[in-house]
């Protein structure tokens, strides 16, 4: 509960400190509901694990810390908590988020830092 806890504060701080969140109250009720979720990563992995990369799909387009970070914890859960073959959800999960983030990323990186 106090890892949940932790990574919804880490959310709502990237609002604040992070130049690039194009839609605040988008980024806090979407990437903030997917933190919370982390309370129950190991009651249910797969589930949580889908909800997280499906946040980091939609907010995270820039590459934000605290959701890359959140993917790896839910990655490594469903790995720990599952028996294969559902296990390995945990890799290809991981591998989805990532292959659907890169064209964003590379149109980001085109464009470079956001001016103020």
């Amino acid at each position: 509960m106090a890892i949940a806890a932790v990574f919804v504060v880490l959310s709502l701080a990237e609002v604040f400190v992070n130049g690039t969140v194009t839609s605040p109250v988008e980024h806090v009720v979407v990437t903030g509901l997917a933190m919370a979720a982390l309370a129950w990563r190991r009651r249910f992995p797969i589930g949580v694990a889908v909800l997280v990369v499906g946040s980091n799909v939609i907010t995270n387009p820039q590459g934000e810390f605290t959701v890359l970070l959140s993917l790896v914890l839910v990655s490594f859960t469903v790995g720990a908590e599952t028996e294969p073959p559902r296990s390995y959800v945990g890799l290809a999960g991981r591998r989805a988020g990532a292959a659907a983030l890169r064209p964003c990323r590379r149109g980001a990186l085109a464009r470079g830092p956001a001016r103020a």
